[in-house]
């Protein structure tokens, strides 16, 4: 939603991405609860649901074993899917305060990297999918 809102009002953008990352990180946080509370009842079959089977779980596992902060960031910025992270990281045993900072870090940042590039380059952006497209993005569906 940053983007569209972004887009429909760029003086607001920056305002539009501190909401979306309160809103990230307080869904983070609930799929954190997941992994911690109920990783083997709730978060195994939701894992399951998108294609993570067992031998990905072992896998996911191994990587924060060795990496945890950095999994952690990489999912905060969008290179993981951050719910997913966020479960298996509460599962794995990531420390609260660590995941919560490094994630609320990752998310922030992504957030102000796109409203940035939004708020200086957004109507170029559009005019220039509009000329590849050949009609406004509106009329798009």
């Amino acid at each position: 939603m940053l983007i569209p809102l972004g887009l429909a009002d760029p003086k607001r953008v920056f305002s539009f991405a501190l909401w979306t990352t309160v809103g990230s990180f307080f869904g983070a946080l609930a799929a954190y609860s997941i992994g911690v509370f109920a990783f083997d009842r709730l978060g195994i079959p939701l894992l399951s649901l998108v294609g993570i089977g067992t031998d990905n779980i072992q896998q996911a596992r191994n990587m924060f074993a060795e990496h945890t902060l950095l999994v952690v960031l990489a999912g905060s910025m969008g290179l993981v899917p951050s719910k997913l992270m966020s479960i298996t990281a509460g599962g794995f045993g990531v420390p609260f305060v660590p995941f919560a900072l490094v994630f609320l870090v990752g998310r922030s940042a992504r957030y102000v990297i796109v409203a940035t590039i939004i708020r200086y380059a957004g109507s170029r952006l559009v005019a220039w999918i509009e000329r590849r497209v050949g009609r406004p993005l509106a009329t798009l569906r």
